[in-house]
C-alpha cells in the first residue's frame, strides 16, 4: 500500500510539474516546481526493490528529473548488489543509453549515468556487449566531445571506453563512425591529446589503443 501510495504520489506531482512548466505562469511557479521536483527525486531513491525503479523510470522515461532520481537509485543498487545488476543489465541497460541521448545536455544526468555504466561494465562481459550492440561506444564519444573541457567527465567517460574497448564489435562501430578522421585509434588519441593533466585518462586511453590493436586484420 505505501508502494502504491508512493507511485501515485510521484506520479500526480510529476504531472503537476510539468503543467506548471508549461503554463503561462511558468515564472511565478519556480518556486512550486522546485519544490515538487525536489519531493520527487527524495522519495524515487527510497523504493526498496530495484525493479521498482527501474518501473517507474520507464513509466516517465521523458522527465529529466525521474531518470536523474532513479538513476541514483541504481547506482547504488548496482554498487552493492549482484542481483541488482543483473536486473539493470536485463531490463535497463538499453533504456540507459536512451536516456543518455535523449538528456544529453544535462550534465547532472550524463555523470550518474557514466557512474552506472562504469560499474555494470566492470563486473559483466554481458553488459558490455549490450552498450556495444546498442551503439554505446559512438553516445560515449559523442557525450566526451560535449563535455570535453570536464575533467571529471572525460576520467569517467574513459574508464567505460577502456572497458568497452575490449569488444570487437566497439572498434568496428567507431572504426566505422569515424573513419574520416582516423576510426577507433583516432578516438583514442583525441581522448589523450586532452588529458595532459590527469595520468589516468592518459593510460585508460592507452588501453584502449592495445585493445583496439588487437582487433585490427593482419
Amino acid at each position: 500500500e505505501r508502494k502504491l501510495w508512493k507511485d501515485t504520489r510521484i506520479t500526480g506531482l510529476l504531472y503537476r510539474a510539468q503543467t506548471l512548466e508549461s503554463s503561462s505562469c511558468k515564472k511565478n511557479a519556480s518556486v512550486v516546481i522546485g519544490g515538487i521536483k525536489e519531493w520527487i527525486c527524495n522519495h524515487i531513491i527510497e523504493f526498496e526493490n530495484v525493479h521498482d525503479v527501474i518501473g517507474f523510470m520507464q513509466k516517465h522515461s521523458e522527465s529529466q528529473e525521474v531518470f536523474l532520481a532513479g538513476a541514483q537509485a541504481l547506482v547504488s543498487f548496482a554498487g552493492s548488489s549482484f542481483n541488482a545488476r543483473k536486473a539493470i543489465e536485463a531490463d535497463f541497460l538499453i533504456d540507459l543509453m536512451k536516456g543518455m541521448e535523449s538528456f544529453v545536455d544535462y550534465y547532472e544526468i550524463q555523470m550518474i549515468a557514466l557512474l552506472l555504466l562504469e560499474t555494470m561494465t566492470e563486473h559483466s562481459s554481458n553488459s558490455r556487449r549490450q552498450i556495444v550492440q546498442a551503439g554505446g561506444c559512438k553516445t560515449l564519444v559523442e557525450t566526451s566531445r560535449r563535455y570535453g573541457n570536464d575533467l571529471s567527465a572525460k576520467l569517467k567517460l574513459s574508464r567505460v571506453l577502456k572497458q568497452l574497448s575490449v569488444e570487437y564489435d566497439c572498434w568496428f562501430e567507431l572504426e566505422a563512425t569515424y573513419s574520416g578522421i582516423g576510426g577507433a585509434n583516432a578516438i583514442a588519441v583525441e581522448l589523450m591529446n586532452n588529458s595532459t593533466t590527469n595520468p589516468e585518462i592518459e593510460q585508460n586511453a592507452i588501453m584502449m589503443l592495445t585493445n583496439f590493436t588487437k582487433h585490427m586484420p593482419n
